[in-house]
């Protein structure tokens, strides 16, 4: 009987194998379930290189395709250490995929990001692929430069920067570094803008909605931008500090 010796083409170091791997993440990120498949057939043929083992175990949790989340929990189980398969089943909390909160969903993933077989930045990419989530985990946890997160919510043509829902306790100051005229901020937990914001000069909306801005930033606001159009905070209280009152 012949003995059946695999080679395993993806795991050789060189450039041309570089070249293949890079080729594949390209194919796995692809919106084209005919142009994953293909990915997974020549990891099958080719072995899993550990650079790819973070887009197996996302591809296994959230493909919409479910013979692809099935071939690619095969190949994960098959590839990935028995180190982090013991990680993963310890710290992983499937609420991540579903939950439409970004705070549950960024608490879900720092807990398995820390693995050193996972790659945070594919995780938090692939999981806003997915989901629609997770821009708070790549900002929060500065995987990431802070401008490449923003460039990718960023919209030159319309000019817009949505930062909608991501439940940031702070606006990041890099902002500023694009042409911004429409800026959607709601879902945010902020009460004030940072002061170079107020270098934007081209601002013509902004949507704070259920973003509790202050009164006195609502009114800086007005002040530099005369003629912003502001959609407001869905309530008729402003979030300023009340004095106490003294009993009687």
């Amino acid at each position: 009987m012949e003995t059946q010796i695999h080679n395993y083409y993806l795991l050789k170091e060189n450039r041309e194998t570089d070249q293949m791997i890079n080729n594949i993440r390209t194919l796995l990120a692809n919106n084209d379930a005919d142009k994953v498949e293909l990915a997974l057939q020549l990891m099958q043929n080719g072995g899993v290189p550990p650079q790819l083992i973070t887009y197996l175990f996302v591809l296994s949790r959230l493909h919409p395709e479910y013979h692809i989340r099935e071939a690619s929990q095969a190949l994960y189980y098959d590839w990935a250490s028995e180190s982090l398969k013991k990680f993963i089943a310890k710290y992983y909390n499937k609420m991540a995929e579903w939950t439409s909160d970004e705070t549950n969903v960024s608490q879900c993933l720092e807990k398995i990001y820390l693995h050193k077989d996972i790659d945070a930045v594919d995780l938090g990419n692939l999981w806003v692929k997915f989901r629609g989530k997770g821009n708070l985990f790549r900002l929060k946890n500065k995987i990431e430069p802070v401008p490449q997160v923003l460039q990718s919510l960023y919209n030159p043509h319309s000019k817009t920067l949505t930062l909608s829902d991501l439940q940031l306790t702070r606006l990041p100051e890099e902002v500023t570094m694009f042409d911004i005229e429409n800026l959607y901020i709601d879902g945010n937990f902020f009460k004030k803008l940072p002061r170079s914001f107020y270098q934007l000069k081209k601002l013509r909306y902004i949507n704070y909605y259920w973003t509790p801005l202050k009164k006195s930033t609502l009114a800086k606001l007005r002040k530099y931008y005369p003629h912003i159009t502001l959609k407001a905070y869905p309530i008729s209280e402003n979030f300023e500090e009340v004095p106490v009152l003294e009993k009687l």
